[in-house]
């Protein structure tokens, strides 16, 4: 048995081998949205008796679609070891150059028909649009050095083997949140076919940008460029592991330009 990805690229979808940062430019309408949406959940709460809960935003942008979250912290004064919980998410799919609105989640469903109705009044005539082409510097530019050196360690697996496919970008997933922007490549082509255990993938990449400077941070069992934190893994049978030595190869490169930059 082979195991394949099913992932529906939407019609006339190009992102295959764009910068990250014009993939972040592109989301700047969506999070826009979420904040509002963000602000009147915050609101509503407040007239209910229930100020104390406290939201955090996440943009999920995988192949052709593109997901917005918010969780809420929902801690009691006893409880440890919690975590935030989902609240709401709207989904869209990227069809051309336009997010179609596609789905509607939230914890409180008697919440959904006002939101539906206000995502729907916010979109403008032609509806919410796609575009990556308008670079709008909203990063900082060592966050912006981050992604360049992030995009070329992944870019050296993009189309390197089977599942390899990755968009947007060089990417099976990019997460923007608050705090952080986190980037994952993964690709676990025939990890699970017993039919082929001579010949698999299993490799992650994963990069943890912050937005802003944090505090020195031990990096044991990662490697590090700067407050850039990279997490690698390659358990590939032994014939598929060319790719990950790539990245390998390229990690120290990218730390050897790092250096040379803030030297």
């Amino acid at each position: 048995m082979t195991v394949k990805k099913n992932h529906k690229i939407g019609r006339g979808v190009k992102m295959t081998g764009q910068k990250t940062i014009d993939l972040l430019s592109g989301l700047q309408e969506v999070r826009t949205l979420l904040t509002t949406i963000e602000l009147m959940e915050m609101k509503h709460h407040a007239q209910s008796g229930d100020p104390a809960d406290a939201f955090h935003k996440m943009i999920v942008l995988s192949y052709n679609v593109l997901k917005l979250k918010l969780f809420i912290d929902k801690k009691l004064p006893k409880q440890e070891g919690h975590s935030p919980a989902l609240y709401l998410q709207v989904t869209f799919e990227i069809n051309e150059d336009k997010l179609e609105h596609s789905g509607l989640y939230c914890e409180e469903r008697d919440r959904e028909p006002e939101i539906a109705q206000f995502i729907r009044q916010s979109k403008s005539p032609v509806g919410f649009l796609w575009s990556t082409k308008k670079r709008d510097v909203f990063y900082s530019d060592s966050v912006i050095q981050y992604l360049s050196l992030a995009d070329s360690i992944a870019m050296q697996a993009q189309h390197c083997g089977l599942g390899d496919d990755y968009q947007p970008g060089y990417y099976s997933e990019i997460v923007l949140e608050d705090a952080r922007i986190h980037l994952k490549q993964i690709n676990h082509w025939n990890a699970r076919s017993i039919d082929h255990r001579d010949d698999y993938f299993l490799r992650d990449l994963e990069f943890e940008i912050p937005l802003q400077p944090v505090a020195a941070r031990s990096s044991f069992l990662n490697d590090a460029i700067g407050d850039m934190q990279i997490y690698f893994s390659d358990r590939s049978s032994d014939k598929n592991k060319g790719c990950g030595r790539n990245i390998q190869e390229q990690i120290q490169i990218a730390k050897a330009k790092f250096a040379e930059r803030s030297s």
